[in-house]
């Protein structure tokens, strides 16, 4: 149940590397429980996938997991069935298609006795988020000068998303379909993708309730790292490296 970790992992980390290394002399094991990363897209599961790579776990890469998804997203169970055979080989596992709430279901009834970490982040925040990711991705332009970024050009923005190809849909659809957005609506009709983040959340802890689970929102909470670490079994603190970030902006 347990895993044993190079300290080579550690090496190179400024001013803490020494302190690091001398420390995991001490404490070579961490918990071998598989991880599952289950928060909504654009709360930080990337930078957690960095932080568990370095840490010397396997991660699962994405383009497997993501193609799955696509290829079974209407039958949860046959996507599971795909998925087991990489759950057993990997250790960590992040983005689609384990933050949707369909799958976790399954996932905590097949695997009940891993850890779950749940990444956390506010309406508003991680509303921003999504866009900004979007507009840069596909080219188009928003306006950040107000509290909710809102889109600049609707139509060149819809544009440049059916542009977009994901999962054999462009973007367009992708997004439409995934946040049930009606067509009377604007693509990123705000209260409805907050809606959709609210119902994850509250659908998640419903679901993880009685589980092995970190609820952490790593854009906000100074101590996050500290949480993460303890929580893995790790009796001193490796600060998450932040991915993601655009235009100096923490974790858009």
């Amino acid at each position: 149940m347990f895993k044993k970790i190079s300290s080579r992992v550690f090496r190179n980390r400024n001013s803490h590397s020494a302190f690091l290394d001398v420390r995991l002399k001490h404490c070579q094991y961490l918990t071998h429980s598989k991880i599952f990363v289950v928060g909504n897209n654009k709360t930080g599961t990337t930078s957690l996938e960095h932080f568990f790579k370095k840490l010397g776990f396997l991660c699962l890469p994405q383009q497997i997991p993501e193609s799955l998804y696509f290829e079974n997203r209407h039958n949860t169970s046959a996507l599971l069935g795909k998925l087991n055979p990489y759950i057993r080989s990997f250790e960590v596992f992040q983005d689609l298609p384990f933050s949707e709430t369909s799958i976790l279901d399954e996932l905590v009834r097949s695997w009940p006795h891993e850890k779950y970490i749940y990444t956390m982040r506010s309406k508003v925040s991680w509303y921003n988020s999504l866009l900004n990711h979007h507009s840069q991705t596909a080219g188009f332009q928003i306006d950040k000068s107000k509290k909710i970024f809102s889109i600049v050009d609707t139509q060149s923005a819809v544009k440049s998303l059916k542009k977009w190809s994901y999962g054999g849909q462009n973007m367009y659809e992708h997004i439409i379909d995934r946040y049930s957005i009606p067509s009377s609506l604007s693509v990123y009709d705000f209260e409805c993708l907050i809606s959709y983040h609210m119902k994850h959340e509250h659908t998640s802890q419903r679901l993880l309730a009685g589980r092995d689970t970190l609820f952490v929102d790593i854009t906000t909470d100074p101590n996050a790292s500290k949480k993460i670490c303890e929580y893995i079994g790790l009796p001193f603190v490796v600060e998450l490296p932040i991915k993601n970030k655009r235009n100096n902006k923490s974790l858009p």
